[in-house]
């Protein structure tokens, strides 16, 4: 039985219905089991950490809810809303130590916070890549930081980590479209630097950690900006890249079923590759556990455009909050080939205040 629940499929629906009833505030025995099996198989998974937290504190059992969140506490990342929960918990056991040392921590995460745009500023002069996780230790390790450290990267001209950071983000925190295509797209693949170079160390990174699936995302990231800046008439070489890139991502897909993150990039992998039934399946999984995000928008939009569907794509960018066209990142709906058949399309139009192509 223990197996079983370990199974990829399992899991994934799972952490679909953890996610679904941990927004309605759920805490009965059905969250208590799903938060279990969803912690044990992800330590790192802190929403589960927390629902067996406070459920463990409420049944008065405050020693394990402080066992459950003093690790926190000494965590190479900050995490402010367990932090919260840590001071709660230590305060009500009147446990002095515990409350002295949440304190601290808070008080960290507030000074960092307020001196946030000086810190990028000066580990962007100094190209500090090696220093930011020493740096960020009292800020949330979210978006904003992995964004942030594969910017700092391509900046640095360490393009294997800038592809190692993205693989990593995707699995845990939501991107922007325009994060999004800045590497699975514009700068994931330099033709002014050797790739060979680039492949061999993100193969590297996948052999010595077969069980993660961040190499595998930064080697289907690299593969489909690829396919994006093959030659033009090379339609062999972009097809090539592209059922590679879609067979990476694939099997991270298999080893992270939880994350939302490996199931887009797949999504946007079997588009390029022409395997759009397989592409809305892919989409539909990362819809279900990430909502009706932008980034699951676009993909919608270039799915309904590679089927020929020009309204529906139109009406799937309406649904975007921003457009994810950004001016460090060459994407363009007229140079998307999953745009091709609908580019001249009456129906497909961009919504109101979006610059044309």
């Amino acid at each position: 039985a223990r197996a079983i629940e370990r199974w990829p499929g399992v899991l994934a629906v799972r952490r679909q219905r953890f996610d679904r009833r941990f927004a309605q505030g759920a805490k009965d025995a059905v969250m208590v089991e799903d938060a279990t099996v969803l912690h044990a198989a992800d330590p790192t998974f802190h929403d589960a950490r927390g629902v067996l937290a406070v459920i463990r504190a409420g049944a008065g059992d405050t020693a394990g809810a402080w066992t459950l969140l003093e690790p926190v506490l000494e965590a190479e990342s900050c995490h402010p809303p367990l932090l919260g929960l840590a001071l709660q918990v230590a305060t009500g056991r009147r446990d002095a130590a515990g409350e002295a040392r949440t304190q601290a921590r808070l008080a960290a995460l507030q000074e960092a916070q307020a001196s946030i745009a000086l810190l990028r500023d000066e580990v962007w002069r100094e190209g500090d890549l090696a220093g930011l996780e020493r740096r960020w230790r009292d800020l949330p390790r979210d978006g904003e930081y992995w964004s942030f450290r594969a910017m700092l990267a391509l900046h640095v001209s360490d393009q294997r980590e800038a592809l190692l950071t993205f693989g990593r983000h995707l699995l845990v925190a939501r991107l922007t479209p325009r994060w999004f295509l800045m590497v699975a797209h514009s700068h994931g693949w330099n033709p002014l630097q050797r790739q060979e170079v680039v492949e061999e160390g993100l193969a590297e990174a996948a052999r010595a950690a077969p069980h993660d699936a961040a190499p595998l995302l930064a080697r289907a990231a690299h593969l489909a900006s690829g396919a994006h800046r093959a030659e033009v008439g090379d339609a062999a070489a972009r097809a090539s890249l592209a059922h590679a890139a879609a067979d990476q991502a694939a099997a991270a897909a298999a080893l992270a079923p939880c994350a939302p993150g490996p199931a887009l990039l797949l999504a946007w992998c079997l588009i390029d590759a022409g395997d759009l039934v397989e592409a809305r399946a892919a989409l539909v999984v990362a819809e279900a556990a990430a909502g009706r995000i932008d980034l699951v928008s676009l993909l919608r939009a270039r799915l309904a455009a590679a089927q020929g569907d020009a309204a529906a794509a139109a009406a799937a960018l309406a649904e975007m909050a921003e457009d994810p066209r950004a001016h460090d990142s060459i994407y363009r709906f007229s140079s998307d080939p999953a745009f091709a058949r609908v580019r001249a399309a009456p129906g497909l139009s961009l919504p109101p205040g979006w610059d044309p192509d």
